[in-house]
This record gives C-alpha cells, sequence and structure tokens, in this order.
C-alpha cells in the first residue's frame, strides 16, 4: 500500500528532531560502546531478557541432549594451537545453525495482505501481515483501515518462492471483522487487528503465531533487526541482520533496513525472533539525507 503522505511526513518530523541523538548514538556504536549508546534503564532490561533467551535456550539444549563436553586440546602442539587461533574481525556475526530454523518458523506467520475493493472487485494494493494468534491478523491500519475494508481483503500465506519442486502451495484466507476488529489511526499507533477465517483443509494454526511480549529490553541501540515482508507485493522477502537499531524512542524505532510499498505491516524481529516492533512507515529522502 502507498504510505499517506501525512503519515511520512509525521515519520520525518520525528526522525528530524532526534538528529542529535541519533548522530551521538551512532558514534558510540561505530566506536563499539553500545551501552553507552542507551540509557542505562533500558540496557538492564536488555540485559534482563538476554539473560531469560540464554536460560531457555541452554534449557532446550540439556533436553535434547545436545550439550557435550568439548574435545581435549590439552595434548595439541603449541605452535599448532597458535596457527588455529581466529578472532572476530569487528562486530561478531555468528550465529547459531538453529537461527535458520527459527527464521523458517517465523516465516510461516508472514502473510500478504491483499486489499481489495469494497465490493470484493480489483486489487487495490498490497500489504504485509502476521499471526499474534491462532485467529488474529495484525498489519497497519493504512493497509486495513475499516471494517468494510477488511471484509473485502484477504490474507495469502506461502507466497513464496521455494528450493523444492513444486514451490509451496499458496493459501489464501478470509478476514472476519466481524468476530474481531480493533484498530489505531494514523496519528496514534497505525495498527489493526482482524481475525481471520479458517478453510476447509487449511487449518490456520499450522502456519503459528507470535506471542507479543510486553517487557520492554528486547532490543536496543546498536543491534540488528530482522524484517519479514511482502516488498511491493512480491513473494516473501527478508531483510536479514543488516537492519541496524540506530534510536529507540517511547513508541517508534529508527533503523536503517530495506523495504518497499507492500512491506508496510511487517514484523520486526530481534534476533532471538521476538517480535519487537511493527513496521509502517519509510522516511523522507530529503530528511533521511539528514542522517
Amino acid at each position: 500500500m502507498r504510505v499517506p503522505l501525512r503519515l511520512l511526513e509525521a515519520a520525518g518530523v520525528r526522525y528530524a528532531e532526534r538528529a542529535k541523538e541519533r548522530e551521538r548514538g551512532r558514534r558510540l556504536i561505530e566506536q563499539g560502546r553500545i551501552e553507552e549508546a542507551n540509557d542505562p534503564e533500558h540496557v538492564a532490561k536488555r540485559r534482563v531478557r538476554q539473560a531469560h533467551q540464554r536460560a531457555r535456550s541452554e534449557l532446550a539444549s540439556e533436553v535434547a541432549g545436545l550439550v557435550a563436553a568439548s574435545p581435549a586440546t590439552s595434548t595439541q602442539p603449541a605452535w599448532l594451537a597458535a596457527r588455529l587461533q581466529e578472532r572476530i574481525i569487528g562486530r561478531s556475526n555468528l550465529v547459531g545453525i538453529s537461527y535458520f530454523d527459527r527464521t523458517r518458523l517465523a516465516s510461516r506467520t508472514v502473510g500478504r495482505v491483499v486489499v481489495r475493493g469494497l465490493q470484493g472487485g480489483r486489487i487495490n494494493g498490497y500489504g504485509t501481515g502476521f499471526l499474534v494468534s491462532r485467529r488474529l491478523l495484525i498489519t497497519n491500519h493504512h493497509v486495513l483501515g475499516s471494517p468494510d475494508e477488511a471484509r473485502f481483503s484477504q490474507v495469502e500465506f506461502n507466497y513464496e518462492e521455494g528450493t523444492a519442486a513444486p514451490a509451496p502451495m499458496p493459501l489464501i484466507f478470509d478476514l472476519e471483522p466481524d468476530v474481531f476488529f480493533v484498530t489505531s489511526p494514523l496519528d496514534a499507533l497505525d495498527y489493526t487487528v482482524v481475525a481471520v477465517a479458517e478453510r476447509a483443509g487449511a487449518p490456520l494454526p499450522s502456519f503459528g503465531w507470535n506471542r507479543l511480549i510486553g517487557q520492554t529490553g528486547k532490543t536496543q541501540k546498536g543491534e540488528y533487526l530482522n524484517i519479514i515482508q511482502h516488498p511491493e507485493g512480491r513473494p516473501k522477502q527478508l531483510a536479514l541482520r543488516d537492519n541496524l537499531l540506530i534510536d529507540l524512542l517511547e513508541q517508534h524505532l529508527h533503523y536503517e533496513t530495506d523495504t518497499l510499498r507492500g512491506s508496510s505491516g511487517a514484523p520486526v524481529y530481534n534476533d532471538d525472533w521476538e517480535v519487537v516492533a511493527l513496521h509502517h512507515s519509510d522516511v523522507p529522502p530529503r530528511v533521511r539525507r539528514m542522517r
């Protein structure tokens, strides 16, 4: 969907107002002083959240029997040990292989929102949405702004390119705003939550859903984010990890990423695949050039 002009202007105002703070944070991040770039209280909450995630990961590994003693290295000659030494260049990009399994699980919850005319006719545009419960989908208000718009629109899961033949079968679900519809307008939080209709032969819960976590501390300035989206209504795509969070406002995040029209309503994840934001707008180029 085309982002409304007043939404772009509001994003530009927020971006311009934070220029000094953003540049200060960017300098600290580039120097590797990430905690100094963040509010101390937020750093403390982030540490708590990371400790919680590590504990969950360690417990899962123990249950699965994946924890094993490291092989002994004391018999290695000193010259060999020196040759085997490696190093991290800049910021570490190392992630566990399970990262890709979690990416696939998260991506299944994301669908292409097909916005149709009020009589269920021609397609007016596309957006992105994602499941937050067995039956509820969240997207932007400027994608689905009213029950009538939602009533004739649909969400399409599995619209993606695959490496195996045949490609995944796209599955289209109707929306049921008469069952559930809550929205927050453009000048507030720009979101809409709407019920998704069940369909025979395609159980909606099989796609999974994202648990929305109310606690803060799921990310902080200087961390990478991930965005799953349908840019320009294309098959599902990822903006993976190279999406730096450069500013953290009370109700908005500023991050550097690649999105296009149709990305509105996409989930923004941290590296633990927890939802940290709902993508809703670019910053106008004339403002973005101000850094």
